[in-house]
């Protein structure tokens, strides 16, 4: 191996394997399968969120961190930079259903993601991206992914609330709804904090939705970290 390759590291006795690719990785599922390459819009705002910084992804969800971690690697890809994932081997195919357009390069200088670590001692000190379902200690901006509903997933970057889903293997930014941007207008308008009752009277009223329809939307928001609800007030979040 030359000098500006990483090498084999050693690990409680055991390896992580660094691998070097000149060609596409594939998944190896899709090899009777019609081509489709994977796309990832350059808009998607959670993950512009994690550039530029050492993040650590903990999450309890394997085919969010896996959706993340290879959704990341293709947009750094595109900005030019070179990647190179760790513990690549772990990767279930079957949990990602495209063919995934992108080099592998463990050379110096390269942007490294750590899939799916089970210590620190498997993150390097220099890293863009560790996911992991361990509550690890690693240097770096932690963001949590909890699921809020049945594909909604939130989490938090430097103190700014991200919404995304998992559509066919790609991070797509969660855009709420003319109800739930509603609501949230009508709190700063009555002044946060307010009454729990004046907003589903009002809204109730402006917006032509059933009081039930608004305390659903008002839920939906708190589960989201947008508004918090105590004693029939409600204040932004």
């Amino acid at each position: 191996m030359s000098s500006n390759e990483y090498s084999v590291a050693s690990l409680n006795q055991g390896y992580i394997i660094l691998f070097r690719s000149v060609g596409a990785i594939r998944n190896p599922q899709e090899k009777n399968k019609a081509p489709f390459k994977s796309f990832v819009s350059d808009t998607v705002v959670f993950l512009e969120a994690l550039l530029g910084k050492r993040v650590f992804v903990h999450s309890y969800y394997y085919s969010v961190n896996l959706v993340i971690a290879l959704n990341f690697a293709e947009m750094l890809s595109k900005n030019g930079k070179k990647v190179c994932i760790f513990n690549y081997g772990k990767i279930k195919w079957e949990f990602f259903p495209y063919q995934l357009e992108l080099k592998l390069d463990c050379s110096p200088g390269s942007e490294v993601i750590v899939f799916e670590a089970e210590s620190e001692k498997e993150v390097p000190e220099n890293f863009a991206l560790v996911t992991s379902y361990r509550n690890l200690k690693v240097n770096g901006e932690k963001v949590n992914v909890e699921k809020v509903d049945a594909n909604l997933f939130k989490a938090t970057v430097e103190g700014e609330t991200y919404l995304f889903k998992i559509v066919e293997g790609r991070i797509v930014d969660y855009e709420m709804g003319d109800l739930q941007r509603n609501l949230l207008e009508l709190i700063k308008e009555l002044g946060s904090p307010c009454s729990l009752t004046d907003v589903v009277n009002i809204a109730s009223r402006r917006f032509n939705a059933s009081r039930d329809k608004v305390r659903e939307e008002l839920q939906f928001l708190v589960n989201v970290g947008k508004i918090k609800v105590k004693n029939k007030v409600i204040e932004l979040l």
